[in-house]
C-alpha cells in the first residue's frame, strides 16, 4: 500500500515537469494605479517610491539620472505609464518595459549608437538619396581598420 502511494506521488511529480511553464506575468504600466508623494525628491527617490508601490524594478545608469533633482509630484492616484511619462518629460532619457523591469535609457546616447551603427550601408545611402544628396561617399572600413586594401593573404 505504502509502494503503490509513493509510486503514484512519484508518477505526479514526472508528469508535473511535462507541463509547460507559464509566462512571467507582467504588470501593465497603463492599468497599475498608485498614490505618490514627491517633495523635492530626486528621480532616483522616485523610481524607488514606485518600486515600494509595485512588483516594478528600475535599472539606469546613475549618471544618467543624477541631475533630476527638486522634483514635485503628488497624486492619490496616478497610472505608472502616466508617471513615468511626466517624470521623464523634459529630460534626456526614456524608459523600456521588459517584463518587470523598468529600464531607464539616455535617448540622446541611443540616437548617437544608432546613427554610428548604421554608416556605411544601404540604408544610409537611401537615407542621404531621400534627403536631396548629390553625391555620397563611404569609407573603406580596411582603411579604418588599418588593412592594406590589398588582396588578402
Amino acid at each position: 500500500m505504502l509502494l503503490r502511494k509513493l509510486y503514484f506521488l512519484l508518477l505526479g511529480l514526472m508528469l508535473s515537469n511535462l507541463l509547460p511553464a507559464a509566462d512571467g506575468i507582467t504588470q501593465d504600466l497603463s492599468k497599475t494605479i498608485i498614490p505618490i508623494q514627491l517633495q523635492n525628491a530626486s528621480l532616483k527617490q522616485a523610481f524607488r517610491k514606485i518600486e515600494a508601490e509595485t512588483k516594478l524594478l528600475f535599472t539606469f545608469k546613475t549618471k544618467d539620472v543624477s541631475a533630476y533633482n527638486n522634483i514635485t509630484y503628488n497624486s492619490p492616484g496616478v497610472t505608472v505609464a502616466r508617471l513615468l511619462t511626466d517624470l521623464l518629460n523634459g529630460t534626456d532619457l526614456q524608459y523600456e518595459q521588459m517584463e518587470n523591469n523598468i529600464i531607464i535609457k539616455n535617448k540622446i546616447l541611443l540616437k548617437f549608437r544608432f546613427a554610428v551603427a548604421r554608416e556605411n550601408t544601404l540604408h544610409s545611402l537611401n537615407s542621404a538619396a531621400k534627403n536631396g544628396a548629390d553625391f555620397v561617399e563611404f569609407d573603406d572600413a580596411e582603411a579604418r581598420c588599418g588593412g592594406g586594401g590589398g588582396p588578402a593573404r
